[in-house]
């Protein structure tokens, strides 16, 4: 779960555009591409996630991740909540700190996404 935030931070930063709300398949792609990379072998939260949803479970979370997010929020304010992320953490573990998540956990956009998507699939 933290490596799909910071995977979905860094790529909120990859944009200049700004729109009423993300309609870029670009920006939407790199979103879902960093938040289903962001569950691999390597990930100290993969096998837990993938006992709870299995694999396509995380491909169906990510995908609603993105639905809601790409409706809900536009470039700017996503790049925002990414920049107010970075200031509590330099992401140099390759972990979302507990700070930083609290920081996205924050945005009600941001914490209703996570909350619908894993309700979701946890079904």
């Amino acid at each position: 779960m933290r490596k799909t935030i910071l995977t979905f931070i860094l790529f909120l930063t990859l944009s200049s555009s700004v729109y009423a709300e993300i309609k870029s398949k670009n920006f939407l792609q790199q979103i879902f591409n960093g938040c289903s990379n962001a569950y691999n072998e390597k990930s100290a939260d993969y096998d837990i996630l993938v006992q709870m949803i299995g694999v396509g479970g995380v491909f169906e979370y990510c995908g609603c991740f993105v639905n809601i997010i790409s409706k809900q929020m536009n470039v700017a304010e996503t790049m925002k909540l990414g920049m107010e992320a970075m200031k509590v953490d330099d992401y140099k573990s390759g972990d979302v700190s507990d700070e930083a998540l609290s920081v996205l956990l924050q945005n009600q956009n941001f914490s209703d996404a996570v909350v619908q998507c894993m309700t979701k699939v946890v079904k």
